[in-house]
């Protein structure tokens, strides 16, 4: 039986790329495709692009909505997406799939017995002009869990596929956190955490798509993966870091946000080290006892090494 498969899409000012990826989702083998997708109040020509589309291919669903930022955008297309696939993915609006990357993912899910599973791939990363720079991630990659999710996520939405219960499990509104969350933490890094709880990551070493890099989406994670960013780069997000962290416009931030909506959703499924690792994040304030107790802890050593220095700050700052 051929799989049906709901892509959600969220786009914004994105005319330059956004055809090569229409095009490569279009191409997808082996599976039966619905490509949702959301502007996120563009204000070039991409939403004559999506309705150019849309008009040729009956497979297309576009909604135009007003600007609510990529976390907002993208989870409220998988709350507002019909239950009735079999699969769910994530995709960006300036990469370029592979043919077989859905039904590659969608044949390790189904190596597993049931339950909510994600499966994220590795990534071909390439210039603005398409040229291939090196890929993101190892062979010998360690397969990442909740601990690595909360502080660092290094998964890309756009490498992910869901199978049905783990977007009922996201989706349940018994359980999911208030769209406003999302303002904080971004769509990738939530469904990470949420799926850490149920059950392993798959993640596939093979690159299933060609994820493109250029000045508007390098973000602080990329840093640390890839080598061939310019100093004057790397220079500019490290005061850029350090800038948001003495910002004093908001009383919480995206990690303690994070665990603390885990224990209002998740907490009855959580294992017992997970469990006490959240309370931790989620009261690290409340006394300089809780945030010694943080400190000293190994998950932070444990989970981004390379970002300890970062995390420390934070948490003295009550910026985590």
């Amino acid at each position: 039986m051929t799989m049906k498969v709901s892509i959600l899409l969220s786009t914004y000012n994105g005319e330059k790329y956004l055809r090569n990826q229409l095009d490569s989702i279009l191409r997808q083998k082996e599976v039966l495709i619905s490509l949702n997708i959301r502007d996120d109040g563009s204000q070039d020509s991409t939403v004559s692009i999506l309705r150019e589309y849309e008009n040729s291919n009956d497979n297309i669903h576009v909604i135009v909505g007003k600007q609510i930022g990529v976390g907002r955008s993208f989870m409220s297309l998988l709350f507002e997406t019909r239950s009735n696939y079999d699969f769910y993915a994530f995709a960006d609006q300036d990469d370029i799939w592979d043919e077989d990357k859905l039904i590659v993912g969608i044949n390790k899910l189904k190596e597993y017995s049931l339950g909510p599973r994600l499966y994220v791939c590795n990534q071909r990363c390439i210039d603005r002009n398409g040229g291939y720079i090196s890929d993101r991630f190892p062979v010998n990659f360690p397969v990442q869990n909740l601990k690595n999710a909360l502080f660092l996520n290094l998964y890309a939405g756009c490498t992910m596929i869901l199978n049905q219960e783990l977007r009922d499990a996201l989706c349940d509104s018994k359980r999911r956190p208030n769209l406003n969350f999302f303002d904080y933490r971004i769509h990738d890094s939530w469904t990470m955490c949420v799926a850490s709880i149920y059950n392993p990551v798959i993640f596939d070493s093979e690159c299933h798509m060609s994820f493109r890099r250029h000045d508007s989406n390098v973000t602080d994670a990329e840093v640390v993966r890839f080598e061939k960013i310019k100093v004057k780069t790397k220079i500019v997000l490290a005061i850029r870091k350090v800038k948001r962290l003495f910002k004093k416009n908001r009383k919480k931030c995206g990690i303690e946000m994070t665990a603390e909506n885990l224990l209002r959703g998740y907490k009855d499924i959580i294992n017992s080290e997970d469990l006490s690792l959240l309370i931790m994040v989620s009261q690290y304030r409340k006394s300089l006892k809780s945030k010694l107790c943080l400190l000293n802890s190994n998950f932070l050593k444990i989970a981004a090494p390379e970002k300890k220095f970062d995390l420390v700050l934070k948490i003295i700052l009550n910026r985590l």
